[in-house]
């Protein structure tokens, strides 16, 4: 998948690459090569490893990926997306390649940017509203950002669930269907899982 990704978005980078997973390391290695030719560097994403553990109750796959990924061949960085679980449900490679102030906490959204992120979302996919009368769409979002707001006390992860629910139900959305949400219960996401 990493590599398929890499070709499609990036082919200047993909010239060379073998697309054989036990070559992954070799092929990240040189799609960065291919990169450094023109200034640029690679930056490889991997997010929701609290995910794995939580679907599987294993750290195999997790394994085999951080055994082959590091360490990280010249030219690319890593970054790694995860809510804090203990050490044994992550890898022991990405444990022993780490220390403590490499991993940033990110700080829930505060209302102003709660707003900013709906509009945003609003701009790419624009949301179906339930207007009420003398309402303007500007005036429904800035309540439906701050109802999304109280339920998710910023919490970004909630943010997302909540509205792709009250996206995929096909209704239009009013600030009355956000406030129904569940709260994320002690602002504990895991727990909201």
């Amino acid at each position: 998948s990493i590599v398929d990704q890499l070709a499609t978005r990036y082919p200047e980078a993909a010239a060379g690459i073998t697309k054989d997973v036990e070559k992954l390391h070799l092929d990240l290695g040189t799609a960065a090569a291919n990169l450094a030719i023109n200034g640029k560097r690679l930056y490889l994403v991997v997010d929701g490893l609290d995910h794995v553990w939580r679907d599987t109750a294993r750290t195999d796959q997790l394994e085999f990926l951080f055994n082959t990924l590091l360490p990280l061949p010249p030219n690319v960085s890593l970054i790694i997306g995860t809510q804090r679980v203990p050490d044994a449900q992550l890898p022991s490679r990405l444990l022993a390649s780490s220390v403590e102030a490499d991993w940033i906490e990110v700080p829930r959204m505060d209302e102003g940017a709660v707003h900013r992120w709906l509009e945003a979302h609003d701009n790419a996919r624009p949301l179906v509203l339930r207007s009420r009368a003398g309402k303007d769409r500007r005036e429904e979002l800035a309540e439906i950002g701050s109802a999304l707001y109280q339920v998710s006390q910023g919490h970004p992860l909630h943010l997302i669930y909540a509205v792709e629910g009250a996206v995929r139900t096909g209704k239009p959305i009013s600030t009355d269907d956000i406030e129904a949400l569940p709260p994320c219960p002690d602002g504990d996401i895991r727990s909201y899982y």
